[in-house]
């Protein structure tokens, strides 16, 4: 395991230590919070970018960061065709931004659309990258299975929703600071349903002197969704 007491990994009591394993905690004003530093910020956002552009995202009202294009990978490997992304810089990001999104949890589902774009390649997949549920077939040799990406992959449907989510989360300037536990707790109660053609629910807060509720009916898609979509729906 090698030497784990050393002069190096020792810091001084401080409630700001600085950045260790990835990330910023500080404890200050009775808050335990996370964040990341500002350069690793920068890069998550400028990669987050050159996604949306892939993407075709709205970018009229992003302020650019330098360098978004200046990646010697994408140089040498040049421009994908139209609704393409190259494989081996998205994969490349995606490295990149899982390890800074283990900070800012919130923003991990956002990179679904990622994932399923750089594994849409392999065999028994849909059209939007989902595993289909029969596996038997390619396990057993029945379906040619490719060894390999291409240079350029198509982007699934949810890419672009997805990707503009992350540009919105990351349009801050500085590293958000996000809390590591709550410093007050409350308890909510809610009820309901989605059964059926309609909806409901209704929440009560401890301390509050009135409940909010909501009710309506679904439209017909919906209505002929699944029970798990309807509830989904209706958080």
């Amino acid at each position: 395991l090698g030497l784990q007491d050393a002069a190096r990994k020792r810091r001084a009591p401080s409630q700001e230590p600085g950045a260790w394993a990835g990330a910023v905690v500080s404890t200050i004003d009775g808050k335990v919070q996370k964040s990341v530093t500002q350069d690793r910020w920068n890069k998550a956002k400028q990669k987050i970018q050159w996604l949306a552009t892939q993407a075709g995202c709205d970018m009229t009202k992003v302020e650019m960061m330098d360098g978004v294009f200046d990646d010697e990978v994408a140089m040498k490997l040049g421009s994908a065709p139209k609704g393409y992304i190259s494989h081996k810089l998205a994969e490349k990001y995606r490295g990149f931004l899982v390890y800074v999104l283990r900070t800012y949890k919130t923003m991990v589902p956002f990179l679904k659309g990622l994932h399923l774009t750089l594994d849409a390649w392999q065999a028994n997949r849909d059209e939007e990258g989902w595993r289909l549920m029969n596996t038997v077939e390619p396990k057993f040799g029945f379906i040619d299975q490719p060894t390999k990406a291409s240079k350029f992959v198509k982007m699934v449907q949810r890419f672009k929703g997805d990707t503009e989510v992350l540009l919105h989360l990351t349009r801050h300037e500085a590293p958000p600071n996000i809390p590591v536990q709550p410093t007050k707790m409350i308890a909510s109660y809610l009820v309901g349903g989605a059964s059926g053609s309609g909806y409901g629910a209704t929440i009560w807060s401890q301390g509050a002197d009135s409940f909010v509720a909501t009710h309506g009916g679904w439209t017909q898609d919906l209505s002929e969704a699944s029970s798990n979509k309807r509830e989904a729906y209706n958080l």
